[in-house]
């Protein structure tokens, strides 16, 4: 089993790392065929900019092809010495890339010979424009000679120009290199500007011309004169040598295009054999997860098998748990029944301890039913104890309550008592008040003192009242007693 884990772990890792190692050849290989496609690009751009536009002088046509060309050496250098930003390496020793840079460089001189003449083209084909004024001019000149009656070989002269100044613009602006193009160019130049001579001064060697004698159409021959020596014959003269290395450049490229893009196609084949030759390749990979597969195969087949096993097993197991589960309700159930009395308050029950796991609960339950019995003795002796304690609390209360009977009935006595002195009081009080006003009169003079003992009334009124405030104390004295009584307490007053 663990061999097995140990070859699967191994085969899988093993199938990363070829699948990592292949993703990342398949990366670089893609990135080399996007290289060869740019070239392949730039190279049919190079030789369209160069003959369409460049040979028709168009400045962003070389701005284009000097781009380009920078941008198709840098690819060139990108594909011999790898590229460390994405982690490429070189391209190894490969004869279609030798055989392509080689060629290259061919084409690079004839596309610097090229740029080295932008501004001969540029400016040769700025005068296209004066190619076209003198086109104009010799047709009005040939029209001013016809209606000034000019001779027929002057007429003839005159329409021979436009054959000269047409070979002469096919020459310098096509983009064909011949051998002897060059002589055949310069011989039209020559004969142009004989032939504006023979009509503007006459000839006595060629058919005898005579000048034209039209003033109008000499001013014509002077201005095509003007025009044809200063951007024609002497540019042509001093930059002939630019115009065909120009045109020669440019039948460079057209060559070398077609080669180029055969051996670009024969690179693109080589780098195509070479990841197909790789020995970790995605064949190697494929094998290796077939053999990851069957590997997997054996171990899932393994963990089946152990599987039902284990559930083999755990089934075992569940029958003995339940068979034991089983026992524990049955002890369960017993050591419930044994104790149900003492739910009733039966103390006198005791539960059986068994070798199950009730034991040790049956053994608590027993030593907590005589820790109760021990408590319920205890409560009985002390109730008991309460109850003799309560008995003898009632007997002295009744003694106290008949002790209280018997002082209210006193207190009902003395109370008759104090309501006589009251009454004996007020009589008391209206002989004194007659007394006093018997005296108020005898000071005033309006009455004689009397001769009797009246005069010791106010001394006797003092006693009384005396007398009436005592018998008052006694008696709240005894109305508290009274009230006292009630609450089981008896307070005795002496005055």
């Amino acid at each position: 089993m663990n061999c097995t884990i140990f070859l699967c772990l191994f085969s899988f890792m093993l199938m990363i790392a070829t699948l990592s190692l292949v993703a990342n050849d398949n990366e670089h290989d893609e990135e080399y065929l996007g290289y060869v496609t740019k070239l392949r690009l730039l190279s049919q751009e190079i030789t369209q900019q160069a003959l369409q536009e460049a040979a028709r002088g168009n400045e962003l046509g070389f701005q284009t092809i000097s781009n380009a060309q920078s941008e198709y050496k840098n690819l060139l250098e990108t594909l011999t010495n790898g590229n460390p930003e994405s982690g490429m390496s070189g391209t190894p020793s490969s004869t279609a890339l030798k055989n392509l840079r080689d060629l290259w460089e061919k084409g690079e001189s004839s596309l610097q010979n090229l740029l080295e003449t932008q501004e001969t083209i540029t400016h040769l084909h700025k005068d296209s424009d004066v190619m076209d004024q003198l086109f104009e001019k010799n047709d009005t000149l040939i029209e001013t000679m016809i209606s000034a009656k000019a001779s027929p070989n002057q007429i003839f002269l005159a329409t021979q120009q436009l054959l000269w100044l047409e070979r002469i613009k096919h020459n310098l602006l096509n983009d064909s290199e011949k051998k002897d193009e060059k002589a055949l160019n310069e011989k039209a130049i020559r004969q142009f500007g004989h032939n504006l001579s023979v009509l503007m001064s006459g000839s006595d060697t060629d058919r005898q011309l005579k000048a034209v004698a039209s003033p109008e159409a000499q001013a014509i021959l002077e201005e095509i004169l003007v025009l044809f020596d200063k951007d024609i014959k002497k540019f042509f003269l001093d930059n002939s040598e630019e115009i065909y290395k120009a045109k020669r450049a440019l039948q460079e490229i057209k060559k070398l295009n077609p080669l180029i893009l055969e051996r670009i196609e024969k690179l693109q084949e080589a780098y195509v054999d070479a990841s197909k030759q790789r020995f970790i390749s995605p064949t190697l990979g494929n094998g290796l997860a077939v053999i990851v597969l069957f590997l997997l195969l054996i171990f899932l087949y393994m963990i089946i098998r152990i599987n039902k096993a284990r559930t083999q097993e755990m089934e075992q197991q569940f029958a003995e748990i339940e068979a034991a589960n089983h026992r524990n309700q049955e002890a369960i159930l017993r050591l419930l029944t044994e104790i149900a009395d003492l739910a009733d308050g039966d103390l006198t029950v005791n539960a059986t301890v068994t070798e199950d796991f009730t034991g040790a609960i049956a053994d608590a339950i027993n030593f907590s039913i005589e820790a109760l019995r021990d408590l319920v003795i205890r409560i009985n002796r002390t109730a008991e104890q309460v109850t003799g304690a309560a008995q003898s609390t009632r007997k002295t209360a009744g003694q106290l309550t008949k002790a209280s009977e018997r002082l209210a009935q006193q207190i009902a006595k003395g109370g008759q008592a104090v309501i006589g002195m009251a009454t004996a009081i007020k009589t008391i009080s209206a002989k004194a008040k007659e007394s006093a006003d018997v005296a108020i009169k005898v000071r005033q003079g309006t009455l004689h003192p009397p001769t009797d003992n009246t005069d010791l009334l106010p001394v006797r009124v003092s006693f009384y009242d005396e007398g009436a405030t005592t018998v008052a104390k006694t008696s709240i004295r005894a109305t508290s007693c009274k009230a006292g009584t009630k609450h089981g307490v008896l307070h005795f007053a002496v005055i």
